[in-house]
């Protein structure tokens, strides 16, 4: 899986790079590629933190850490970045 196609446009994988309505709308960074990669892999499916911090971030340990919040926020930015409509991404 190279891309994962969103409602008006396309995630690349490989370069990270997000297009919406034909407008580049940003580069992923290598987390949130691998979040994005995650997430497309199981479509429909709702994935807790914990189960985020493991397996995307490699966290064995619990640990208080809000880098899943902080990465979904900034993939959001990047996804919303050319629409009107917000709330691509439910968490």
């Amino acid at each position: 899986m190279n891309r994962v196609l969103l409602r008006d446009g396309w995630v690349d994988l490989e370069t990270g790079e997000v297009v919406r309505a034909g407008t580049a709308a940003g580069v992923l960074s290598p987390i949130e590629q691998r979040l994005v990669r995650y997430l497309a892999e199981r479509p429909g499916r709702v994935v807790g933190r914990v189960v985020l911090l493991s397996e995307v971030l490699g966290y064995r340990l619990l640990v208080a850490t809000r880098t899943i919040d902080t990465t979904i926020r900034r993939f959001r930015q990047k996804l919303e970045v050319v629409l009107k409509e917000k709330n691509q991404l439910l968490s």
